[in-house]
């Protein structure tokens, strides 16, 4: 059985566009959204949206507090419910194109993987969006044969190898992807693989922070990833999470004005 894994922050635009791509494959699945913020939206969107299209899929929300610890702990939380020997982590803003699963389930059986990343391709018409992916599908192959990485967007592994390596490390603010990956590979837990079919994914960042800001930001975390765990705050944020820390803040806000009610 496989079990699909969403950490959502705040997800309410991009959740139901993955959901939707989810419902059209063909193909029995179990799906886990995590739900880190917009509570009762991310609910209703769950329940509305749920995979009950061609394959036979069951959606589950579960609540949980991300705080600082961002999509390595809400990432655990699905894999601690799901019920599948294998797991497949996603982001919110992805979409699978037509027999995803169907296909990309095949290769990772056929081929006896215990972990496998996907290329990608831009959700964009913009040809220096597809430049540079392109470029970083082959930076992904290259480091394949050096040391695995995958991201995760897309991620598959089999869930008795999450457990073997203790899952993702939360401690980890930037390219926890990547040290889960390379964990499960080399410590001989699971055979690595990039499988064939290739995934949507968007571009929202390019867009939000500006495409050459963005993209020297990618380079100088990845070559700073390369040599050392980053632990500390990159400004890298999970789902939307301006959104997050203004409810937040107006959370705090209504608290503290409690507060003082009953005091006075």
């Amino acid at each position: 059985m496989l079990s699909i894994i969403i950490p959502s922050l705040n997800e309410t635009y991009y959740l139901p566009r993955v959901l939707k791509s989810i419902k059209e494959q063909n193909y029995s699945c179990e799906v886990i959204v995590v739900n880190a913020g917009n509570y009762e939206e991310i609910k209703k969107i769950g329940a509305e949206d749920g995979a009950d299209g061609a394959g036979a899929c069951e959606v589950k929300v579960i609540d949980c507090i991300v705080d600082s610890h961002g999509p390595a702990y809400a990432r655990n939380v699905g894999a601690e419910a799901a019920q599948g020997d294998i797991l497949l982590f996603l982001d919110a803003d992805v979409m699978l194109p037509e027999a995803f699963l169907a296909d990309c389930m095949y290769e990772f059986e056929k081929k006896g993987l215990g972990i496998a990343g996907v290329y990608a391709i831009p959700h964009s018409d913009s040809h220096f969006d597809r430049f540079i992916w392109y470029i970083y599908n082959i930076g992904m192959g290259i480091m394949a044969k050096i040391r695995p990485e995958a991201s995760g967007f897309c991620l598959f592994c089999k869930k008795d190898v999450h457990n073997k390596i203790d899952g993702f490390d939360k401690t980890i603010t930037y390219r926890e992807d990547a040290d889960y990956t390379t964990r499960a590979a080399r410590q001989g837990q699971g055979k690595y693989g990039i499988l064939k079919p290739r995934i949507l994914i968007s571009v929202r960042r390019f867009r939000n922070e500006g495409r050459i800001k963005m993209l020297g930001k990618y380079i100088c975390l990845g070559i700073k990833g390369m040599f050392r765990t980053i632990k500390e705050d990159v400004g890298y944020s999970f789902g939307d999470y301006q959104l997050y820390k203004i409810s937040k803040k107006i959370y705090r806000s209504s608290i503290g004005t409690a507060k003082k009610i009953i005091e006075a």
